[in-house]
């Protein structure tokens, strides 16, 4: 779907028939104007409104709608934005429904997928979640084959408990509002993935083996970091980019920590696995020709040797016996 409308004149929608437990995915860039309105189940007695975010113009962003019998949510740049109220008990099908008032979008990239209405499904119906009420946590993708997974997204059992951490079992994610999250296990040598997503922009900082080496601003949205320390280097990478270093004072072993400042984050999955030790090479010392360096022996003179086939030199007679 493209649909690229002109700054001023009437509405325009644009309408995308559904069934009644749906999923809509589709970007869309605001060129100007702050107008953009979407409805779900619309001619139904349990439509529901929401404005899209509108404060990026000329960048593209990613919306994806959910609405499953007496729910709908709304996410923004995988960020939970809006979560409507109950439905009420009687929810018809309907259509979704963009409209966009004296503004200019560009749409693109739309899908509609249809959802089961048996959590017993092969198929998961939510793939960022199940979001009827007490479905349980998010689904989490496995943990990859080397890896051990720390979070079990109920506690906070392999992590330090601090303030302004907690967890909700409901998302399946520790909450992080504007504190530090810390393992309670220490490493000498590790690589960390941490999976993230901040509601706002902020700045992230990390931590291993107990010291902070990195700190960078960081938007909103869904993100993997990944942390590595192995010997007397370590680095943080965010989606592919690397994290501002600040000086590092480790320990010969120590925990892994993020500090997230300004805005709130919901941490999913943090995983590690073992790395080998970098290996040492013993230092060569520099070459130096023969004998520079050493304790040099005072000159001798050779030892006398009779040439070959000639006997020895007669010795003159000693002295004789003494007189008695």
């Amino acid at each position: 779907m493209k649909m690229r409308l002109p700054e001023a004149g009437a509405a325009t929608e644009a309408r995308i028939a559904a069934p009644r437990n749906a999923r809509f995915r589709f970007e869309y860039c605001v060129h100007s104007g702050k107008a953009i309105r979407l409805r779900g189940r619309d001619g139904s007695a349990a439509a529901v409104d929401w404005v899209l975010p509108a404060d990026r113009p000329g960048e593209w962003r990613g919306a994806d709608v959910v609405v499953f019998e007496g729910c709908a949510f709304l996410r923004i740049d995988a960020v939970l934005l809006v979560r409507s109220g109950q439905f009420p008990d009687v929810a018809g099908e309907g259509a979704f429904v963009l409209a966009v008032e004296d503004a200019e979008v560009s749409f693109r990239g739309a899908s509609l997928q249809a959802l089961s209405a048996s959590p017993d499904a092969d198929v998961p119906a939510f793939p960022w979640g199940d979001p009827r009420p007490g479905a349980g946590r998010a689904v989490r993708p496995p943990t990859p084959e080397g890896w051990t997974e720390l979070f079990d997204q109920r506690s906070l059992a392999n992590f330090v408990k601090r303030d302004r951490v907690s967890v909700s079992a409901g998302e399946g994610a520790i909450v992080v509002e504007g504190g530090d999250l810390l393992t309670s296990k220490s490493w000498k040598s590790v690589e960390i993935e941490i999976d993230f997503s901040l509601d706002g922009p902020g700045q992230l900082s990390t931590g291993l083996r107990g010291s902070w080496f990195a700190k960078d601003e960081v938007p909103a949205g869904a993100h993997r970091l990944q942390m590595r320390v192995a010997g007397d280097r370590a680095e943080a990478v965010v989606d592919g980019r690397t994290l501002a270093a600040i000086p590092w004072s480790p320990s010969a072993s120590g925990t892994a920590k993020i500090r997230v400042e300004g805005t709130t984050a919901r941490v999913t999955s943090v995983r590690w696995r073992g790395i080998a030790e970098p290996e040492t090479q013993p230092e060569k010392p520099p070459d130096r020709p023969p004998g520079v360096g050493e304790n040099p022996q005072p000159d001798k003179p050779p030892p006398h040797k009779p040439p070959p086939n000639k006997p020895p030199p007669n010795k003159p007679p000693g002295p004789g016996p003494k007189p008695r």
